[in-house]
């Protein structure tokens, strides 16, 4: 923590001090650390200088690295997200996912696409969001990062539950139950049955009974409390 801090004064005033007359390397690097070291230590960028990052994105976007760009890009993205500028947040994202499809790194991709798909739902552009959640599923699967893979998927199904395409999101729900069990990740089984379970007593027609069983199996078997929405 205090390690966290000392590099957040540092690079924060040498920034500051930077900006009458623009950012260079060192500036940009610093803000760069400082940004990294608060989403390890908390693991989000909480109080992050959105100007500075900003400046170190497009310091990096016309003299770094792709790794350094999508690095900068993609904190910058997350802090704009944080704080409802949602413009601004995906078209850092944007400038993300170029340098990972530069670096060919599904693994980022994936992320990335996930957090363009937070931004567009959180703007009321919900198909855009469903469309970026298969992106990012595709993209953990390639990268054979099979849990985020799962989450995003049930991400997905919850997209289409929420349309009212309840076919196509059962569907989506059985696959991931079904790799769910067999990889014996509980958390997302009960996510899913959850959700699932929620979505059979407002579905033509309801089927109260299997959405009791579902909830029977969240508590019995996988020994997950119930809440009140349950």
């Amino acid at each position: 923590m205090r390690k966290a801090i000392l590099v957040l004064m540092v690079a924060g005033g040498v920034v500051a001090c930077s900006r009458t007359g623009g950012v260079g390397f060192r500036e940009a690097e610093a803000m760069l650390d400082s940004a990294r070291v608060q989403e390890a230590e908390y693991g989000f960028v909480p109080a992050a200088d959105e100007e500075g990052l900003a400046e170190a994105a497009e310091y990096f976007e016309k003299k770094g690295s792709a790794e350094e760009r999508l690095a900068a890009w993609s904190l910058l993205g997350k802090v704009q997200l944080a704080d409802d500028a949602l413009y601004r947040a995906v078209v850092s994202f944007e400038h993300a996912l170029a340098a990972a499809g530069e670096l060919k790194d599904d693994g980022a991709r994936g992320e990335i696409c996930r957090q363009l798909a937070y931004a567009y739902n959180a703007s009321g552009q919900h198909v855009a969001a469903a469309r970026q959640l298969y992106e990012s599923y595709q993209a953990f699967n390639r990268a054979s990062m099979d849990e985020e893979s799962r989450r995003t998927l049930l991400e997905y199904g919850q997209a289409w539950y929420n349309f009212e395409r309840y076919d196509d999101a059962a569907s989506i729900f059985n696959t991931v139950l079904a790799e769910s069990i067999e990889a014996k990740d509980t958390l997302t089984q009960v996510r899913c049955l959850q959700n699932y379970s929620a979505m059979l007593v407002e579905m033509d027609p309801v089927d109260p009974a299997l959405a009791r069983d579902m909830l029977v199996r969240v508590r019995d078997e996988l020994h997950y409390p119930l809440g009140s929405a349950d």
